[in-house]
Order: C-alpha cells, then structure tokens, then sequence
C-alpha cells in the first residue's frame, strides 16, 4: 500500500472510530460556525480601530458577541497556523525533521514534509465523538485529507481543483467564500434540526486576491498621499523587501495603494460574509448558531521587511481578529454583548475554548488554554504570553502585555539570499535576538543583535519561550523518530502523555 492510501486509510478509520458516539447524547440543534481567514489582520478593521470601514458585517458581529483585542496566531504561515486551530496544540512538530543530508529546501513543500502528528488530539475528533455533525469546507490545498487535516470530519468540501463551466475560476467571485457557500447550504439543509453541529471554514479569499482580479473592490478605497514609495518586484516567491513574484499584477503601485487594494478585498470578503450569515438566518439557525471568526495570520505591507506577504514575528504577522457571536442559549452565560477582552489570547486556545463553550470535556493534551473563564468574567486573562514559531526564518517569538521577545535561526535552512537581506551583518550560526515594547513602537526597524537587553520581564518572556520550545523539540525529536524508523520507546512516549504533550493511545 503507497503511502497517500494509507494516509487515506488511517483518516478513515479515525472518523470511524469518532462516530462511536455515546448513545446518551440527545442534540439541541446547537451549531458552532468557525470562519478562519488567511491573511486577515486585525488593525485593518474597523473593529481593531481602523479608520476605513472595511468589515461592517465584522463590526455587527463584534457589537452582538465577544472581540478579543490581544489574540495572536501561533504560526506566520497557513498550514501551522490552521493546525494549531484544529488541534489547540503548538504547531512545532507538524513539520518533520528530516534526515541528516537531506537539504530543507528539497522537500519543504512535498506531502510528507509537513503533517499533522497522530498523537496530536483534535476538535473535529472530540466534537464527532460527543454526538455533533461535523464538516470542514476547505479553499487550499494545504489543508489536505494527507496531511490529516480530515481528522474527525465526517464531511470535507474542497474549492481545490474546483472548475466553473469547465474552467478555472477567473474572478474572486468565483472562488473562495462565493464558492463554499453554497455547499455548507447544502449540507445544514441535509442535517436534522435536533442535531449540534459545528463546521469549519478555511477562506483564502485575500491571498488569492493578487493573482485574480476583482476590479470594483480593488478601487473601493482611495490610496492615501503617505507611503508613496513604489516597491520592486522579487524574482522568487520568498523575498524580503519586494514584491513575490508570485502577487505582483503587472503594476507599479506604491505601498499606500497596496494597502488600498487590499482593504477593498476586505471589504468585498465581509459583503460575502454578510450574504452567509443573511442565508444562516434564512435557514432559521442563526440564533442557535456560535459564531467564530477568527484570523489565521496576517500580512505585511512592509512593516517588517515583507511586503504582501507573511512568515516574520512582527505584529502585522501574527495580531490576528479573533470575534465570538455566541448563541442564544451561550449568551446568559459570558460577558454583555460588545465585551472587549484585553487578556492575551493565542491561536492554540481556540480549540480548547470551543469546547468549553460546547460542554466537551478538553483532552489534557490540548496545549492551549481555555479562555471561558475570560468570556464569562471569572477571570482576567488566562494567559501571561503567547509563543508563535515556524517563520520564516525559524525561531519563535514570545508575545507579552507589552514587550515583545524575538529569536530567529538564520540557518534555519532558508535561502542563503534571505538570510544575508535580513539577517544583516549577522551571520548563520550566531545568536539573532532582539526585544521591544509592542505598545510603544507597533513595527520597530528590523535590528536584530547577538544579546537580548537585560530587564526581569524581557528574561522572563525569553525563558518561558525557551523552556516551551525545548520540550516542543523533544516532541519533535521523539516523533520524528516514529515517522522515519519507528523506533520509539514507549518510556518516552509515555513521559509525554504524563505531561500532556502527545495524546495516550486508545
């Protein structure tokens, strides 16, 4: 058997094994909507303050439930970010170690380079198994049944390889959210009233929104007369301080026009969201609907080095929307509508919060937090820093109140080009480290140093960050070794069941 099918093989039979739900579960036609978009940030909506008017439909949602003002994704890139979502654990170990001699970039974008560990524990699984409905509507291909993204989806609609009338999508009015509707529609009319249910939706719509054109969304906004500098156009994909390649329409539009450009894509992205929650409401759902919008990652617009794009630890990367619009049935027990919370919350506490709000018991190797407590008043915040990994460039970034700690791996196996453009005189090997105060100075200069400034909190943010991550590379160690030649002892394993890291075994 290759190994796609037996990737295929081994989805199939979790599902199987989730749909053993207990008899005793009775629905209430509770449903739960996560909308999870690329490269949306959240101080380009008019909810996080931004002056345009890009996201009405967002505002609406965020007076009628809950708006997390300090969220932050756990990755700078789609497929560890949405791990970290589905499963409420750090996406470290979804990408594999590779064997010595095996060059980074050979096989940095194959199937088998990146992939959801199987001890791992995940929402869809826990949902399924508790007696809900479960469906994912997915719009890239990096979120693939292979990669085991369909853990615990009993139903999985893909926009990937989707053709209109026989051709390739040629507009965004094609693709995206315009062409997933329809299909979660279908599937909540195919579903009983009395069932709970919870879908997840994965929307590309504004990073797809360089390659195809959108004409009257593209000229909503007018650009402002600041950040008149017209950026040069990379020859590759991964690029710092230019274009990729790949996003670049064939014009020479400075920075205040990009950020235009990408605004009116929010805006035409929150009409389409409009339109799904209206047929929600037709469908006579909607009140007894959580709603869930939240942001996989950000994007740049230089601020940090990268110009539409992502993959860096600056705020534009990784401050992310995260707006709860809770049930009808939820809402007599969280905060008044229009709460702001201003506790730290991360990308890997979606999961685990989720089910809190479901009712679910939360596996114990979630790494994530609940942020109930926060959501019903009981406490603060439940977090004192957020971590966020796989740049890039590799390292981490520990996220606190105020300050921000960065560490980077400029041997982390990336283009040599990239790492002399941002590394600077520092050279591969050497220590690039660098901290400052987020509330002061949102996108400081790009000035990374051999030592970190001495302070308790900026010592206190690094070593939390370290300790996180040198047991996350023990995870990795450990798995990756299962992945390669299966020889893992079980005294390892389990000492990472006991502190909640890896999932026990059925």
């Amino acid at each position: 058997m290759d190994r796609v099918a037996l990737l295929f093989l081994i989805a199939g039979l979790t599902v199987s094994l989730a749909c053993g739900r207990p008899d005793a579960h009775v629905g209430s036609g509770q449903g739960l909507l996560v909308i999870a978009i690329d490269g949306l940030r959240a101080d380009h909506l008019g909810a996080y303050g931004h002056e345009r008017e890009t996201a009405p439909t967002l505002a609406a949602l965020a007076r009628d439930g809950l708006l997390f003002e300090e969220a932050f994704s756990s990755s700078p890139r789609r497929l560890p970010a949405h791990a970290a979502l589905l499963t409420g654990c750090d996406p470290l170990p979804v990408q594999r170690l590779l064997p010595e001699g095996v060059e980074h970039a050979l096989v940095e974008d194959l199937a088998w380079s990146w992939s959801l560990p199987e001890p791992y524990p995940s929402l869809a699984v826990e949902l399924l198994a508790n007696g809900w409905e479960t469906a994912a509507f997915v719009d890239h291909e990096n979120l693939a049944p292979t990669r085991g993204f369909r853990r615990g989806f009993a139903h999985w609609t893909s926009t990937e390889g989707q053709d209109v009338d026989g051709r390739p999508p040629a507009t965004l009015e094609d693709a995206g959210l315009a062409a997933l509707a329809d299909p979660l529609g279908r599937w909540l009319r195919g579903l009983p009233r009395s069932s709970d249910w919870f879908a997840y939706m994965q929307l590309d719509d504004l990073e797809r929104a360089w390659q195809l054109p959108s004409p009257t969304w593209e000229r909503y906004f007018r650009a402002k007369a600041i950040d008149a500098d017209v950026p040069p156009v990379g020859n590759t994909d991964e690029v710092f301080y230019a274009i990729p390649r790949s996003r670049w329409r064939g014009q020479s539009l400075s920075i205040a026009e990009h950020r235009a450009f990408y605004d009116g894509h929010v805006r035409r992205l929150d009409g389409e969201l409009k339109r799904l929650l209206d047929g929600l409401e037709l469908t006579g759902r909607n009140e007894r609907t959580t709603i869930v919008v939240i942001g996989s990652y950000g994007v740049q617009f230089g601020e940090a080095g990268r110009i539409l794009a992502s993959g860096c630890y600056s705020m534009a990367d990784l401050h992310v929307p995260w707006i709860i619009r809770p049930s009808a049935k939820l809402r007599e027990r969280l905060l008044p509508a229009g709460t702001r919370i201003d506790g730290l919350a991360s990308g890997i506490d979606l999961a685990p919060t989720l089910l809190g709000l479901a009712d679910v018991p939360i596996p114990f190797a979630m790494h994530g937090v609940s942020q109930v407590p926060v959501l019903n008043g009981r406490e603060k915040s439940v977090r004192s820093e957020c971590f966020a990994s796989l740049g890039l460039l590799g390292g981490w970034a520990s996220i606190g109140p105020r300050l921000v700690v960065e560490t980077l791996e400029l041997d982390h196996g990336a283009d040599a080009a990239l790492v002399r453009s941002w590394g600077g005189s520092l050279q591969p090997g050497e220590p690039a480290v660098r901290a400052y105060d987020r509330t002061v100075e949102r996108f400081p200069e790009p000035g990374y140093v051999h030592a970190l400034p001495p302070g308790p909190e900026v010592q206190r943010l690094a070593a939390a960050a370290e300790a996180w991550y040198g047991r996350l590379n023990d995870v990795r160690e450990v798995l990756r070794r299962s992945w390669f030649d299966r020889q893992v002892a079980d005294r390892e394993l389990r000492a990472l069941e006991d502190e909640g890291w890896i999932q026990r075994a059925p």
